[in-house]
Order: structure tokens, then sequence, then C-alpha cells
């Protein structure tokens, strides 16, 4: 709270309000109501007071790259985020005792959580890194700590393998969020929002089962499997994600 308070820049809005409040629920043909209205002319606002907004859906064509690429990866994500803790048991043979694998597989998830918070708060503003920059890097980076992940027989190369990875992904949600965001005008955020929200919770509803099955079956399905998805992300999003200089843009604009 002492650091909030310190370091938390204030809110001040950085465009003018619309809308108005009333003492009591006039309709929309209220002459009050009109009047308001009328004084809104002129903003830049998509519809007028008699229309609806537009409905967004995940295949709005210009959310769509980002949607494919937010499921993907955030599947791939997810499979990691549920393989790990069983990753580190089975490696250290602690799957008969697994109250001694409570301290092993916190470290290993503490370097990730360090790891994410490293990207976030370092290597993106530090290296003022775009949505599109920064969600193929972050994939990249992903699988390639994925594969050290797989191969890791002790302790703190699993922790380093993980720690790579979540640096990756710490990189790529920010991007995704980042980028479906700046895809639509300022007066469509809410409904980008609500669309890149659904995308995140989809990936997190059966994926994290899906990743230990797969790693029940074969260690190295598991693994594929999440390499191919990081891999799938990294080749489209080349081809169809904006540059980040035409995103920004399209924003000011």
């Amino acid at each position: 709270m002492i650091a909030l308070r310190i370091f938390l820049p204030n809110d001040e809005p950085q465009f003018a309000a619309r809308g108005a409040a009333y003492d009591a629920p006039y309709g929309s043909s209220s002459p009050d109501r009109a009047r308001s209205d009328d004084e809104d002319e002129g903003d830049d606002a998509p519809s007028t007071s008699s229309e609806e907004p537009q409905k967004m859906g995940w295949w709005e064509p210009r959310l769509r790259p980002w949607v494919i690429s937010g499921l993907l990866g955030g599947h791939a994500h997810a499979m990691v985020l549920g393989i790990s803790g069983f990753l580190v048991l089975d490696r250290l043979g602690l799957r008969d005792t697994p109250a001694e694998g409570a301290g092993p597989v916190g470290l290993v998830l503490m370097c990730g959580a360090i790891a994410t918070l490293l990207a976030q708060w370092g290597v993106i503003p530090r290296m003022n890194l775009g949505p599109r920059a920064a969600t193929l890097s972050g994939v990249a980076l992903a699988a390639f700590g994925v594969i050290v992940l797989g191969v890791s027989q002790s302790l703190h190369a699993i922790a380093l393998g993980y720690a790579i990875a979540s640096l990756g992904f710490g990189l790529f949600r920010p991007g995704f969020n980042a980028g479906a965001s700046l895809a639509v005008t300022r007066a469509e955020q809410g409904e980008a929002s609500g669309v890149v929200a659904s995308i995140t919770g989809a990936a997190f509803v059966f994926a994290p089962a899906l990743g230990v099955l797969l790693y029940n079956w074969s260690e190295w399905i598991g693994f594929a499997v999440i390499v191919a998805l990081c891999g799938a992300v990294f080749l489209t999003g080349w081809r169809s994600l904006s540059a980040d200089e035409d995103m920004t843009r399209d924003r000011s604009a």
C-alpha cells in the first residue's frame, strides 16, 4: 500500500467523459435526455443514443489474429502450469513422498513468478516492446524454456527452464492483451476487453488437465504439444499480426 501510494500515478482522465447523470430514470425520449445527447454531438463516439453498440465476437476480423494467438499461447501456458509440479516430483524421485516435494515445487514456481514479474516490470518497459514484438518474442522464448524444462534432471535446471518459459509467457500475455486493445477504436474497448477476458479464461478450462493427461501418457508428447502450440503462435503471428508501428499510428488517428 505504501509503494502504491508513492509510485502509482494519479488516475487523470485522458479524454472527456461522456454521458450524464439524471435525478430520475428518464427514458430515451425524455426532453432532458435529448438535450444531453445534442450537447454530446461532435464527440468521437461511434453511435448516437438510438443506436446499440456494435457487438464484437471472437472472429471480428481486426481481433481474429490476436484471438488465435491468445487461444493457442494461453493453452500452452496453462499446460506448462499443470505439468510443472508433477515434473518436479518425478525428476527428483518424490512422487511417493509428495510432502517432501512441496519445497522444491515451491522453489520452481517462485522462480517462474519472479521471471514473469521481470518480463512485465523490466523487459517490456526497458526495451519498449510493442504488442507484436512482445507476443512473438515471448512465445519463442517460452518454447525454448519448455525444451530446457523437458530435458532437465536436477532441481536447478528445472527451475531455470521454468523461469525461462515463464519469462516468455510474461512477455506474451501483455503483448496479446495490448494488441487486442490497439486493434479496435477507443469506443470499442469494452467489447474488446470482454473478448480478451473470455480468451484468457477459455485457455484454463481444460488445458491444465489435458497437459497432465498427455504428460502421464508420455512426457515427450506433453512437452512436444506445448512447443508445437508456441510454434503455431509464432508462425501465424508472424504472418498475420499487425506491425507495432501501424497499430500505434492507427490508434492515434
